[in-house]
């Protein structure tokens, strides 16, 4: 008698196991299952740990004298963390360095909003700047250099006029692991 009732998979309780992020932040969608037993679920952006989720198979013939309509199973679901690239705004695209005085140090704070990747990468990873290029590179006596501060330093050439483009990005030793990314976009600097 029991060839016509309806079976669904209800996922009744997800709790923390070992991850920094609420349950309920955890899932972009909820967990789902049906009834080949596949499970499907999306994660919330930049979330790792581990959750702990029942699901339960429920029939439609209710319950009567001690019988039951259900039967559980609790499985632990971990979300490996990935490197996520690290980041930086440019407000100011173009400087003037021409003015400058003998003998022609600049150091200033050209990048900001320096982000090494997700919230635990800010601690734990090391990141530098590196210089892809530079035109007119004869510019510089001293090569300009990137702080992670957001500042850069050089020196410019005695007698040496005119402007330098300098492309360059941000990397983090966070790797690449898992589709992980550890370089930015490259940005540009323009010194006139």
């Amino acid at each position: 008698n029991e060839a016509n009732q309806e079976l669904t998979f209800v996922l009744t309780s997800v709790v923390s196991a070992g991850t920094l992020f609420a349950p309920e932040l955890f899932f972009e969608e909820s967990p789902s299952m049906d009834l080949n037993g596949t499970l499907t679920f999306k994660p919330a952006p930049r979330v790792s740990g581990s959750v702990l989720f029942t699901f339960t198979l429920v029939d439609n013939g209710g319950q009567g004298d001690g019988e039951s309509n259900s039967f559980s199973r609790s499985a632990i679901l971990t979300v490996e963390s990935v490197n996520y690239a690290p980041s930086f705004n440019v407000p100011v695209k173009k400087i003037q360095v021409a003015s400058l005085a003998s003998p022609r140090q600049f150091h200033q704070t050209v990048l900001v909003n320096i982000s090494k990747g997700a919230t635990d990468e800010d601690v734990l990873q090391k990141l530098t700047f590196e210089i892809q290029q530079i035109t007119n590179a004869q510019l510089f006596e001293d090569s300009p250099i990137f702080n992670t501060d957001g500042s850069i330093r050089f020196v410019l050439a005695p007698g040496v006029h005119g402007t330098s483009t300098i492309s360059f990005s941000a990397s983090d030793d966070g790797g690449t692991d898992s589709g992980g990314q550890n370089t930015s976009k490259t940005e540009e600097l323009t010194f006139v």
